[in-house]
């Protein structure tokens, strides 16, 4: 087994790694140096240094290119290679900021802001007018803003396409114009139409008639009466189905109700026959067996 003297050896070594690995991950300050920026494009390009940017404001046309270089250091002005690196081009009238990527090399601790504005894109998102420049840089554990200074954009701003979606005007107010009431039908055809339907109802009773049929059975006793009352009842059902699907229900209602009826209908009428046809049996005795 190890001895105390090394244990606590090894422990004291695995705290001072602890406590120097935590010193060396604290934050460290961002800054920026050696920051220039150059209007290329015009006949003679224009060299700007940090302290010409920031002591006056330059004008820049449509036809310039803005190059911005600068080196990003931190404690110790040692230089530190940055994650992001962005310029921020921000209207003084419009107060909008637009922000453009910058490339980094030599490893990233130098990076290069290229604003060109003869590109149509870029020029459509900036504002005419006074604009301040600023860097923005970011590691994992600092941030470093650096205004330069003023930039005038000496061009007219241009004029973005208008689409269909962003047009907005008041359309005028939907009227619906009602269709005028169907006059009703005469009362002369209506009343021939309901003869008609009732002209078969009148011809069946008067066939009943004519055959004589025979409906005292029906009632004879107990039985026959409750299921002949039954089995009326649900023929009229269906008669009254009929009726309901000519005003309210479709096909498919038709065929699903009828369907529950029929069966009912169906079932009624074979326990009707069958009572009746106990009331026609003969009735046997021991004499004739």
């Amino acid at each position: 087994m190890p001895s105390p003297t090394r244990l606590a050896a090894v422990l004291l070594l695995a705290i001072l790694s602890l406590v120097f690995s935590a010193s060396a991950s604290s934050p460290s300050a961002l800054s920026f140096r050696d920051v220039k920026a150059q209007l290329d494009g015009r006949e003679s390009a224009a060299l700007i240094t940090e302290k010409e940017l920031s002591s006056k404001t330059w004008q820049a046309s449509a036809l310039d290119k803005l190059i911005v270089n600068a080196v990003v250091q931190g404690s110790g002005d040692n230089p530190i290679v940055a994650r992001h690196v962005i310029l921020g081009v921000r209207s003084q009238e419009e107060k909008v900021e637009t922000s453009f990527l910058c490339k980094a090399s030599q490893g990233g601790r130098k990076v290069t802001c290229v604003v060109d504005f003869k590109d149509a894109p870029t020029l459509e998102t900036l504002n005419p007018g006074r604009n301040t420049l600023t860097l923005y840089a970011a590691t994992l554990d600092a941030t470093a803003t650096y205004v330069l200074g003023d930039l005038d954009f000496a061009f007219k701003p241009v004029a973005k396409p208008e689409s269909e979606f962003d047009v907005f005007s008041v359309l005028p107010e939907i009227a619906h114009t009602f269709r005028p009431d169907e006059k009703p039908a005469k009362k002369l055809l209506s009343l021939v139409f309901t003869i008609g339907v009732l002209v078969p109802w009148g011809v069946l009773l008067a066939s009943y008639v004519a055959l004589s049929a025979n409906v005292k059975n029906l009632f004879a006793n107990s039985l026959t009466a409750t299921f002949g009352s039954l089995f009326t009842a649900a023929l009229a059902a269906v008669m009254g189905l009929y009726y309901v699907y000519w005003l309210r229900l479709n096909l498919f209602q038709l065929l699903g109700y009828g369907t529950i009826i029929g069966c009912i209908t169906a079932a009624l009428g074979r326990q009707a026959l069958v009572a009746h046809a106990g009331i026609a049996a003969p009735v046997r005795t021991k004499k004739d067996m």
